[in-house]
């Protein structure tokens, strides 16, 4: 989270109460502001403080006002510029604003507002005091991080209930480049996981918010991609994140029922969205906006005509043959009637929604097709083909708006147009298995009804190739993660794991039959750091048993070795190199990931911490069913962040398997 304070700098002389006496405000800044503000988890700055020299800093600290997930304003003096800026932040934001005063008499038109005292003695913060007030305003702090978005502080927005705050995307401040470019390169890294299969790079990029205050987008941009990777007990949760965010945030409601209706858990799908729907048709601020009528909402019943779809297809997708299952397909007329009502009512309230569209042209000729319902009209298809190229008239190279098309067409009896749409979504698609899947599948349901079956194997079969050559080639039994005690440190005065053979050989041993005991073998997944001590060890037992191993270094390499095996010595030099040349994959956090978006300094989780989460992210996204999490501890107090105690906390919050091998008493042994 991240605070920005307006306020005014250096010493000021004190006018509102007559006095003149001077307010020293870079020592309330520095001594009351700065850290109870900080103990409540928030980074802070102010603009005279920014760090990147390259900033404009009039464009940048009015970009942080609007996007920063709280506003400290501290109006003890009548300052314009506080003002200004305070009534912007009102003006474009329902809340997260906390208005800070060491002054008796308050302007009226925010007398309905609570302000938050502070005291004053000598122009600075007063030491009797200050313990008292940093505590308050960290409470406040707190208290404004707890709330959901939805929360109408703003005096504008209370008094203006059908006013709706703009999308965050909206607020972005022309040439305030230096603020944006971090949630641009978030962006970027956010692509290259998923186009690297990597579901657990996914979330560590989720824990790391954009370019500050954009939890939300966070959240929701990483729960889809994890759906496109079939990741969906980790989309839910990304969602759920999203959802405390923003308890009305309609998106993540409906990817949420999307990825349970994926898991199969169909009944808890339909009760979600029954419940969004609901909720948007009832909401006040909604209806007296006029915004019922929008793609949301065909969203939501799309998405409940989907689940109608699958409720049939599940009475006859075990038929012999395609006689078999044309039969049960015709008798199953009811939830098949269902999903074409959901679909038409999604696409009369938005008729630009070519999905709901398009669902009704597919399933009311299969309708036909079967022998239960009457060929579709030549109106609707019209009217679909319309939504469909206006969406490509906005983007061209927009997949779903291809493979709607391609769907149309085909159904329609146009095959020279349906083939071409196939060739140009598969383009958009590219490596998108997700995409290329769904339109197989939809394929499928043709075939399997015996709708078209040449002309269907033939796009099958180039779909298919595709598939085949985007397909990851290994998808383990098993994933095991080890995080283990590092070797003693030459200057450790309590020894842990001395670094002498005798002690090595005992804790390999001890790996070794854990290994063993699990069936490891070359169909599993090995994870590790690389440190000398346990990580190293486990590294080379799983290479010999031919598991594939990923190797996950929290830095650079050449530093790595340096801070994390060159001190115990040439035997942990050597058998490094020699798990480094084996490794299927060499992965490092910092070429891979980068640093957190927002500045260093700002209390975030460090190198260690960030490669612990991406450990245990990249082993439980291929199903925490296939998950073993081992640790070799010794059950002392943990070193510190991110070290085995740290993701031991981890397995217990987030679950997942886990076995420890007891270091003391392997050493004991």
């Amino acid at each position: 989270m991240y605070a920005f304070v307006s306020m005014p700098f250096f010493e000021k002389p004190n006018l509102v109460d007559g006095s003149g006496d001077l307010i020293d405000f870079d020592a309330v800044y520095e001594d009351l502001i700065e850290p109870a503000v900080r103990a409540a988890g928030y980074a802070v700055d102010r603009c005279d403080r920014l760090e990147d020299p390259r900033s404009n800093i009039p464009l940048d600290m009015f970009q942080r006002l609007l996007i920063s997930d709280l506003v400290i304003a501290d109006i003890t003096i009548d300052n314009p510029n506080v003002w200004y800026e305070l009534g912007a932040r009102h003006a474009l934001r329902t809340g997260g604003v906390i208005m800070l005063a060491c002054r008796d008499r308050i302007p009226f038109n925010i007398t309905t507002e609570k302000i938050e005292k502070y005291h004053l003695k000598g122009g600075r913060p007063d030491p009797a005091f200050l313990e008292d007030d940093r505590s308050r305003l960290t409470k406040r702090a707190l208290q404004a991080a707890a709330e959901t978005i939805r929360v109408r502080s703003s005096p504008i927005y209370h008094l203006l209930k059908n006013l709706e705050e703009p999308e965050w995307k909206r607020l972005r401040v022309n040439e305030a480049d230096g603020f944006w470019n971090g949630y641009d390169r978030w962006t970027q890294r956010l692509t290259e996981a998923k186009d690297k299969n990597r579901a657990g790079d996914i979330m560590v990029l989720a824990e790391d918010p954009p370019a500050m205050g954009f939890q939300l987008e966070a959240r929701r941009a990483a729960g889809k991609a994890l759906i496109s990777l079939r990741s969906y007990e980790l989309a839910i949760d990304q969602f759920q994140r999203a959802l405390d965010i923003d308890d009305f945030d309609l998106v993540s409601m409906q990817q949420q029922a999307l990825a349970h209706n994926r898991l199969g858990e169909r009944n808890k799908a339909r009760t979600l969205l029954e419940d969004t729907l609901s909720k948007q048709r009832q909401d006040p601020r909604l209806q007296a906006i006029g915004l019922l009528a929008t793609d949301h909402e065909a969203e939501t019943l799309g998405n409940l005509g989907r689940i109608a779809k699958d409720d049939w297809l599940e009475r006859w997708k075990d038929a012999e043959s395609v006689e078999e299952a044309k039969e049960l397909a015709r008798r199953a007329n009811t939830p098949l009637s269902q999903s074409i009502r959901r679909y038409r009512e999604g696409f009369q309230i938005c008729p630009s929604n070519h999905y709901t569209g398009v669902n009704v042209t597919t399933l009311e000729a299969l309708r036909h097709h079967v022998g239960a319902g009457d060929p579709v009209g030549h109106d609707v298809i019209g009217a679909v083909r319309w939504a469909i190229l206006a969406d490509m008239m906005k983007s061209e190279g927009n997949y779903y708006a291809h493979a709607s098309l391609l769907e149309l067409e085909f159904t329609a009896g146009n095959l020279d147009r349906a083939e071409d749409a196939l060739g140009r979504a598969v383009e958009c698609a590219g490596q998108d298995l997700f995409k290329l899947a769904s339109t197989r599948q939809q394929l499928l349901l043709f075939q399997r009804l015996g709708f078209q079956e040449d002309v269907v194997s033939g796009y099958l079969t180039e779909l298919d190739f595709r598939l085949e050559r985007y397909t990851p080639d290994f998808v383990p039994n098993k994933s095991v993660l080890f995080v283990g005690h590092m070797v003693d440190l030459p200057d450790r005065d309590a020894p842990r794991f001395p670094n002498i053979d005798s002690d090595i050989r005992k804790v390999r041993d001890a790996i070794a039959v854990y290994l063993d005991r699990l069936g490891a073998n070359k169909d599993d997944l090995a994870l590790s750091s690389g440190a000398c001590g346990g990580d190293l060890l486990f590294a080379d037992e799983a290479l010999k048993r031919g598991m594939k191993l990923h190797l996950y270094l929290p830095h650079h390499r050449v530093e790595f070795i340096e801070h994390s095996v060159a001190f115990g010595g040439d035997l942990w030099l050597s058998l490094f190199e020699s798990v480094w040349d084996r490794a299927e994959e060499r992965l490092d956090l910092q070429y891979d990931l980068g640093p957190p978006i927002a500045a260093k300094g700002k209390g975030l989780p460090d190198d260690y911490v960030r490669n612990n989460l991406r450990l245990y992210y990249n082993t439980v996204a291929w199903g925490k069913d296939k998950a073993n999490i081992v640790t070799l501890y010794d059950g002392g107090p943990s070193g510190g962040a991110g070290g085995t105690a740290d993701m031991i906390e981890m397995v217990k919050r987030h679950g997942g398997h886990m076995t420890n091998i007891d270091l003391k008493q392997v050493l004991a042994s």
